[in-house]
């Protein structure tokens, strides 16, 4: 038969999947309210946790570059049991490309990204109310000191200083313990203002 004879399906062909983010994380969520299970992704890039359902992680899960919508459809079928319209799966790729999950945005190019960029730059101004709690004013350094003092007080931090200094507490507790009612009585001291001002001295 000759292929330019052969009768045409009416059928469009069905979309390809585009490309999801290689740094996208999906990790267990909550339980929602009536039990079923949630999932949340992770985009570190814009900050931000987005909740799907269970349907929507089986279809992720084996969501892949390239492949149609029909055969995404019957992969989820055949792996989890779930039976998803391909009106389903079209509302779920319009979420995806809606939240800029996607490698390239379905329709346009990288400038589609870039003017998402643009719209969410701040003037100075902006960039100051939101971010005044970040700013860092360092007043002292300490690190290069602490690196000097580090071989003077590493002893401290050895078993035979804290094996001294238990040993050094039990023989005081043991001779206070002689001399207890001298002790109590020169501890009241402490509790006036001449006493704190000794003691902190």
């Amino acid at each position: 038969m000759d292929p330019a004879r052969q009768p045409k399906s009416d059928q469009p062909p069905s979309p390809q999947l585009p490309a999801l983010r290689q740094e996208l994380r999906v990790e267990r969520g909550l339980d929602a309210e009536n039990g079923a299970a949630t999932w949340l992704i992770v985009d570190s890039a814009q900050h931000r946790y987005i909740q799907i359902n269970e349907q929507a992680y089986h279809l992720l899960s084996r969501w892949q570059e390239g492949m149609t919508h029909a055969e995404l459809c019957e992969r989820v079928a055949r792996d989890f049991g779930d039976e998803i319209g391909l009106a389903d799966l079209d509302a779920l790729v319009s979420f995806v490309a809606s939240n800029n999950l996607t490698v390239e945005p379905i329709t346009g190019d990288w400038h589609h990204y870039a003017g998402i960029v643009d719209r969410s730059r701040h003037g100075w101004l902006m960039w100051l109310v939101h971010n005044y709690l970040f700013i860092k004013l360092p007043l002292v350094r300490p690190e290069p000191w602490l690196k000097r003092m580090l071989p003077i007080v590493a002893p401290l931090y050895t078993r035979a200083c804290a094996s001294i200094i238990v040993t050094i507490g039990i023989i005081g507790i043991y001779l206070v313990s002689r001399q207890w009612d001298a002790f109590s009585t020169t501890f009241q001291h402490f509790f006036s203002w001449q006493g704190i001002a000794t003691y902190a001295a």
